[in-house]
């Protein structure tokens, strides 16, 4: 059985995507994204196992990699380099105490996807999602106060950028700078991420936000 999220969170989230909507290109600002993090728990220090605030934040990391893999598939159908960064996120929480065979895993998979950003760069970001993730799954997120770090921002790259931030860039077909950026599916993406992909973390039910 679902349980009910608690008033905070789901105050936070409304707010966050009362915010998105707000917003003339309808990018969710990092700040609601690191209050998110904060919510669920403190972050893992680097000796410390998992915690249930890690392994939620890893979660919710995973789910944006899924939401656009269709992207990156369409693409480069014979590059598994994304599974390969889901594959050992699980691994890596598994093995937690033994980070460097992850390190090296990232560093594949990080040449991988950089190839692929001088062809598509948008759609390639669905790629740098999955590297993300293996982050956050062997470190945590990054807990930054930066709000240059919102994906939007013309100076921002993929690796200053969270998983969520990278996904929402690949949904949304490029930054708000790109001519074919879709701030429709800006918006459709961080209602998902707002409505689905946090609650789900919670073991929660989908809300309704608007």
């Amino acid at each position: 059985m679902l349980t009910t999220l608690n008033e905070l969170l789901v105050e936070l989230l409304k707010q966050a995507y009362a915010s998105a909507q707000a917003e003339a290109h309808h990018v969710l600002k990092w700040e609601w994204r690191l209050g998110l993090w904060r919510l669920m728990g403190p972050r893992r220090r680097p000796t410390e196992p998992p915690s249930i605030a890690h392994s939620r934040r890893t979660k919710l990391a995973v789910a944006c990699v899924q939401k656009v893999l269709p992207v990156w598939h369409a693409y480069w159908p014979e590059n598994a380099a994304p599974l390969r960064a889901l594959t050992a996120v699980s691994e890596a929480l598994r093995d937690w105490s033994i980070v460097d065979p992850y390190y090296d895993i990232l560093e594949e998979v990080i040449e991988q996807i950089e190839e692929a950003m001088q062809e598509v760069y948008w759609a390639s970001r669905a790629g740098q999602s999955a590297v993300e993730a293996l982050v956050v799954a062997i470190d945590d997120e990054q807990f930054k106060d930066q709000g240059q770090m919102d994906e939007g921002d013309a100076q921002t790259d993929g690796p200053n950028q969270d998983a969520a931030g990278n996904a929402a860039v690949a949904f949304a077909r490029g930054t708000i700078l790109h001519p074919n950026s879709d701030p429709a599916a800006r918006l459709e993406f961080w209602r998902w991420y707002l409505e689905e992909a946090v609650p789900s973390v919670f073991d929660g039910d989908r809300l309704r936000l608007s």
